[in-house]
């Protein structure tokens, strides 16, 4: 079916809208159609320009508008890193947004309720952390976590120190028990126990307390409680005690064993050959005292 439009040549009833007019050479719509849509974004320089308006907005102008006034309101209130050569004024302005406080103090660390018994909560410590905080622009949570953390993980490594303190002393004691047993005889026996007391004694003379216990304990050699760690210190004890023993007296032991004054320590030869033939097991156990070899008393 053919259409004729105010005396024109007749037009197919399918001719496209908007097609071009033989005559005039120019777009011309026909009475009575629809107007073709005119592209506003079709005089882009760029291809990829009108194919990405396309794409995205269907060359609305008015989506166009609505994104970029949405991209500008998102814009303005992000955070833009300042530049590595900015000034001082710049990053302060930077971490303010972020939320550092105006200055160290206005951070707030709280103490942990509970600390390890060997790692009391260090103040200053918690002070020189604000400050490095404060430089470096951390916000207040982030400064707070940061302190949170690090005072748990110190307090673990205290308690995980702390028991490995523990171990040790305790293979230090017993390594130093098997030397002295070595050398005294059985814990429960007689020299083991005359040779503690008499360091004991000696111990108590001298007065080992304030700065000279301070160090003792600091080098390991005794315990907070006095006790002698070191097996060395304990035989330098004894031979100290006996040095000073006087003949005559006597160590009264648990199992009711009395041991008399030694008379290997002052080398009294007659004390010693009646004390071998009267009692052997004394004697030896005086003659190891003394720390003497008991075969030149032929023992």
């Amino acid at each position: 079916m053919n259409v004729a439009v105010d005396g024109a040549e007749p037009t197919p009833a399918d001719a496209v809208v908007g097609a071009v007019d033989p005559n005039t050479n120019e777009g011309a719509a026909v009475e009575g159609s629809p107007v073709a849509p005119v592209n506003p974004f079709a005089e882009l320089a760029e291809p990829a320009d009108r194919e990405w308006v396309e794409k995205w907005h269907k060359n609305d102008p008015a989506s166009l508008v609505k994104a970029a006034r949405e991209s500008d309101r998102i814009a303005s209130g992000s955070l833009q890193v300042p530049k590595a050569d900015a000034d001082q004024e710049t990053w302060d302005k930077f971490y303010t947004k972020l939320g550092r406080p105006e200055t160290a103090e206005g951070y707030t660390f709280n103490a942990p309720k509970e600390m390890p018994e060997n790692m009391p909560y260090d103040g200053d410590a918690a002070t020189w952390l604000k400050g490095v905080a404060h430089k470096l622009g951390l916000s207040a949570s982030q400064a707070a976590g940061l302190h949170d953390d690090y005072v748990e993980f110190q307090s673990g490594r205290a308690g995980d120190l702390a028991g490995a303190s523990q171990q040790a002393l305790g293979e230090r004691v017993a390594e130093s028990i098997s030397t002295m047993t070595e050398k005294w005889g059985p814990m429960d026996g007689g020299t083991f126990k005359m040779n503690v007391e008499l360091a004991d004694r000696f111990f108590k003379a001298v007065d080992v307390s304030g700065d000279l216990k301070g160090e003792l304990n600091s080098a390991g050699l005794i315990g907070e409680n006095g006790e002698i760690l070191s097996a060395s210190l304990a035989f330098a004890f004894a031979n100290a005690g006996a040095a000073i023993y006087a003949e005559g007296d006597a160590f009264n032991f648990n199992d009711g064993q009395t041991l008399e004054g030694n008379p290997f320590e002052k080398d009294n030869l007659t004390a010693i050959m009646a004390l071998v033939k009267a009692d052997p097991d004394k004697a030896r156990d005086l003659a190891r005292a003394a720390g003497k070899p008991l075969a030149q008393y032929g023992l």
